[in-house]
């Protein structure tokens, strides 16, 4: 048994709509979790009218859609009224309201002021004192999850490794009632569960069922510290995940954010004057940070007749067109399918 953590999350402005974002995407970590002055969604933030791809893409960091993943968090957020900067009042407004419409437990207030609610939030630091008495549940009996992101595929004693409709959000519910573990999974074609961490005695009897399916029923140490599930031929059952070169798996998977872990260098498409001019926006846009900027970075952009074996070698390669566009993609196609026209 871990000892029981104390370990909170805060930020404001900026730092308000990374709480949302990091405090639930890994909310299991945390034992409070406060955003202030910020917008819950990425969606929000990044302003206009994102196509159904952005929006899949944003959802898997964007705190608005993973609001499910707080159940076991102590989740506070704090607004101004007349805040008249780019984190709207209305942007919470509309969290709010979902969250009521999901049961998600919450914690929140209003103050007549404007973005700036740093220190009357904090009263002298007296929050701080508060939450040194929430204590985080390392083995709670029943876990809430939505993710499609394998850097966050985790709440607790459950972890999605494998997605049905990546970047689709696959939503999981885990629930111990007496010797039942019963786990709803959907959108998730494989789990891992740690067992060492399910709030039962090791000697414990204990009967796994996933979506109704009988999968396991013995002792809770005949699993060991963790077992893995998967779905295969219409049925759950005790086994790993099969592996293939073209699945989204762990280490090879995004989100798209994961190309900032890495130095990568962004080829755009030069051999159409239709689309050139457009691919070199995106590679532009991207290296500056993707969904909106980061401050003080930018990574090298080139044409794809520009790019060098220097730069191949030691950067991750990032590819904008098709390859009647993108020499850099043709070649590579017909290195594998001389046929490909």
């Amino acid at each position: 048994m871990s000892i029981p953590t104390v370990w909170s999350l805060a930020g404001i402005s900026n730092g308000g709509l990374g709480a949302y974002s990091i405090g639930l995407r890994q909310a299991w970590r945390f034992s409070a979790v406060i955003a202030m002055a910020g917008a819950p969604g990425w969606h929000q933030y990044a302003g206009g009218s994102p196509s159904s791809v952005e929006r899949a893409l944003l959802a898997q960091v964007s705190g608005f859609d993973l609001a499910r993943n707080a159940h076991n968090t102590d989740f506070r957020f704090y607004h101004g009224r007349t805040d008249t900067g780019p984190m709207r009042p209305h942007y919470v407004e509309e969290f709010e309201a979902l969250l009521q419409r999901k049961n998600i437990p919450y914690k929140n207030r209003w103050y007549d002021a404007g973005h700036d609610i740093l220190y009357i939030v904090e009263r002298r630091e007296k929050l701080f004192e508060d939450l040194t008495r929430v204590v985080r549940n390392p083995h709670p009996a029943q876990i809430k999850m939505v993710t499609s992101d394998f850097r966050a595929n985790r709440q607790h004693w459950l972890e999605v490794t494998r997605f049905d409709g990546y970047p689709a959000l696959a939503e999981i519910d885990g629930k111990i009632e007496d010797s039942t573990l019963s786990i709803k999974s959907k959108g998730a074609s494989a789990l891992r569960i740690y067992a060492q961490d399910l709030p039962l005695s090791p000697n414990r009897e204990l009967k796994l069922q996933i979506n109704g399916e009988a999968v396991f029923e013995g002792k809770r140490d005949a699993l060991g510290h963790r077992v893995n599930v998967v779905h295969q031929n219409g049925k759950w059952r005790l086994a790993y995940p099969e592996t293939s070169t073209l699945e989204k798996k762990p280490g090879l998977s995004g989100p798209l954010t994961d190309g900032y872990y890495e130095p990568a260098v962004h080829v755009y498409g030069s051999q159409n004057e239709s689309t050139r001019s457009l691919l070199e926006q995106s590679a532009t846009k991207a290296a500056r940070g993707w969904p909106l900027w980061l401050w003080f970075f930018s990574q090298p952009v080139v044409a794809d007749s520009e790019l060098s074996e220097a730069q191949i070698k030691n950067n991750n390669i990032v590819l904008y067109g098709t390859p009647d566009d993108n020499i850099v993609l043709k070649d590579r196609f017909q290195a594998t399918d001389p046929d490909h026209t």
